[in-house]
């Protein structure tokens, strides 16, 4: 009998379209057991996916999340109910390590409607922007495509530690962000490096980084920049029309997450609502606001929240005049006019 880990790398090839190199990078590097929830029958694996631990900036605070990768069910087990229950599996395993919501990126559009009767809803949107050259030349050096990515060799710890320090620090200016560890980013360079990309850096005062992009290959020869973090607007209208005048004759499109008047793109599911309702009440202190909430997944979750004066308290006791509210519409409560980012997730 084969191990768990190589039934769940099975079952993942199974079901999505990757490559044999990325699915042995993922498993080497990413895959870790204790992060694993699965479904047997007579010790095969029918159902499987990943939490992986990130934290969130929200509200003023870094909050504990997990992000559900690699969540399948294998073809002759479809139309049961299996993933539905390794999510409420994986839920109580979320809320017994601390996380206080789960995030995710629906790999297809009817995915959407299937998480949302587990409890998520959309919080991430997105705008896809055309990126065109610059009329004028940019000066020489200010924008550049970035070498000698390959973890084999030699410049690529000192090209990780240059970047990463940019990219952590941007990435922490964004109050609403799913955030990467030097480890993480690591991860990201190799995939992208699989997955035949490039990284664009932007220095138009000499040596220091002032913008930093993430580009790759899309169907039909195109290319997306998936993330483009930048000090200046001057930088980032720079720094991608840079991009499009490298890829000069190809189609090149930027990923802009919005509030929400765009396409959505990401979901998230409230896992520990207390907590939650905690943070949003300190950094909402003129909020009063009594909410009824029923989770049939996670019935810790049950309960009348106060929100007043900056905190709040949870009680057993009904309330008449409190509002009702189902987990994905507290989601959509509680990320109302963010602007959520969640990007290079190896999605």
């Amino acid at each position: 009998m084969k191990s768990d880990k190589q039934q769940v790398k099975d079952l993942w090839q199974t079901c999505f379209d990757d490559d044999e190199a990325f699915a042995a990078f993922y498993f080497d590097r990413v895959y870790r057991p204790e992060n694993t929830v699965i479904y047997k029958e007579e010790g095969i694996v029918l159902s499987a996916l990943q939490l992986l631990p990130y934290t969130m900036t929200y509200a003023g605070a870094e909050i504990p999340v997990s992000y559900i990768s690699g969540a399948s069910t294998a073809p002759g087990a479809r139309g049961r109910g299996l993933m539905k229950g390794v999510l409420a599996d994986a839920f109580e395993r979320m809320r017994r390590r601390g996380d206080y919501l789960s995030v995710l990126i629906p790999a297809e559009e009817w995915l959407f409607g299937f998480y949302r009767k587990t409890g998520y809803a959309e919080a991430m949107y997105c705008r896809m922007c055309d990126c065109m050259p610059a009329p004028v030349d940019t000066p020489a050096g200010a924008v550049r495509r970035v070498t000698g990515l390959r973890e084999d060799g030699p410049a690529f710890d000192a090209c990780c530690r240059r970047l990463y320090g940019y990219f952590s620090k941007k990435m922490k200016e964004r109050p609403c962000c799913v955030q990467h560890t030097p480890a993480d980013f690591r991860n990201i360079l190799t995939d992208l490096a699989l997955s035949r990309g490039d990284v664009f850096l932007a220095s138009p005062a000499g040596e220091e980084v002032a913008g930093l992009a993430f580009v790759y290959p899309s169907p039909g020869g195109a290319w997306l920049v998936k993330e483009c973090l930048a000090d200046t607007g001057e930088v980032k209208d720079g720094l991608l029309s840079g991009i499009a005048a490298y890829y000069a004759g190809s189609e090149v499109r930027q990923r802009e997450f919005v509030s929400t008047s765009g396409l959505p793109y990401g979901m998230a599911r409230v896992i520990d609502a207390e907590a939650m309702l905690r943070i949003y009440a300190q950094h909402h202190p003129a909020c009063t606001l009594t909410l009824s909430l029923f989770d049939d997944l996670l019935p810790g979750n049950t309960g009348v929240y106060r929100i007043g004066n900056g905190a709040c308290r949870k009680s057993e006791q009904p309330v008449a005049e409190a509002l009702p509210l189902t987990m994905p519409e507290l989601t959509r409560w509680l990320f109302t006019g963010c602007c959520t980012y969640m990007t290079l997730m190896l999605d």
